[in-house]
């Protein structure tokens, strides 16, 4: 599938499973996270063009694989109550743990889509649309070669720290050359970035904090959730919502910054498809969209997670 914010959550849960996927996922934060560059035309220029066609390649062909996993649904037993059709979707849901949703090729298309934003109008003063376009499409290079680096770096390969530093060096230069973009923020603190803050975006941020300060993994692995037919019914009704309200890129971030906040809590891959990435991934869902959520929506993706971290409910 490609990669879009319209889909964080499973993009959260395909970087939970990728070496590298933590710092990818700090990547697309900042481009999220940047100020378009009419808006803040203090921001340091991009680095002049580098020859990085041949780095590239290389480092595409060390990511691999070429293609994301295709596992036939279509041998899965129909069910005949409901009890059946929880456990059909169980085991349909461990079969797709070992899907890899997209490519690596994907999350570079998709970061480079990042700093593109709605038309503006043209205001006087502000550098030109065609000048802002080509500001955007450097930034964009500059993400998707990040995320790039990012995952090459995680490679059994002599290559890799070299192909990485390379990739990653126009958007960090270090040796006191500020960044291209702006540093993300700490675990848990994205969403107060994202958005002028809000008590909606407070409680998703102390949500958020809460997960990244849990002393046990196994604790975000619930016993008692929704089975998964009713989790996915609801978790619709959450991507609606932020559909709806026009917060997509809001959600997408908290989605992102929920994968830092597990890593930071230590909650491996494993335990992310054990349960604890649905459980964690609706709940920040649910809380985006917190004053428009049904109760219904907002008690079944949320409940047993708050219950479980002691958090006072919405």
């Amino acid at each position: 599938m490609v990669y879009s914010l319209t889909n964080a959550s499973a993009l959260g849960l395909d970087l939970a499973r990728t070496p590298g996927g933590v710092e990818v996922a700090g990547v697309l934060l900042r481009g999220l996270l940047a100020p378009s560059p009419d808006h803040d035309p203090s921001l340091p220029p991009v680095r002049g063009p580098a020859d990085l066609a041949a780095a590239r390649v290389r480092a595409l062909t060390l990511a691999g694989p070429g293609g994301p996993t295709v596992v036939d649904l279509g041998t899965v037993e129909e069910a005949g109550t409901e009890d059946e059709l929880a456990r059909t979707l169980r085991r349909m849901l461990r079969r797709l743990g070992a899907v890899s949703f997209g490519t690596v090729g994907d999350l570079m298309a998709l970061a480079a889509e990042l700093p593109r934003r709605a038309p503006r109008p043209v205001v006087p003063g502000q550098p030109s649309l065609q000048v802002v376009d080509v500001l955007e499409v450097e930034r964009g290079q500059l993400l998707a070669d990040a995320v790039l680096a990012a995952v090459v770096r995680h490679r059994p390969d002599p290559a890799s720290p070299v192909l990485s530093r390379a990739l990653a060096l126009r958007l960090d230069p270090g040796a006191g050359v500020p960044a291209a973009l702006p540093p993300v923020p700490a675990p848990g603190l994205a969403v107060l970035h994202a958005a002028d803050p809000s008590p909606v975006l407070r409680r998703t941020s102390t949500l958020l904090q809460r997960i990244a300060d849990v002393e046990d993994p196994a604790t975000l692995v619930l016993e008692h959730g929704p089975v998964p037919h009713v989790w996915a019914e609801h978790m619709h009704a959450a991507a609606w919502a932020v559909e709806t309200t026009g917060r997509t890129r809001l959600a997408a971030a908290a989605q992102l910054d929920l994968l830092r906040c597990l890593d930071a809590a230590g909650v491996d891959a494993a335990t992310c498809l054990a349960g604890a990435w649905n459980a964690c991934s609706a709940a920040v869902q649910a809380h985006v969209v917190a004053d428009v959520l049904a109760d219904d929506s907002w008690t079944v993706l949320t409940a047993d997670l708050i219950d479980e971290l002691d958090l006072p409910p919405a």
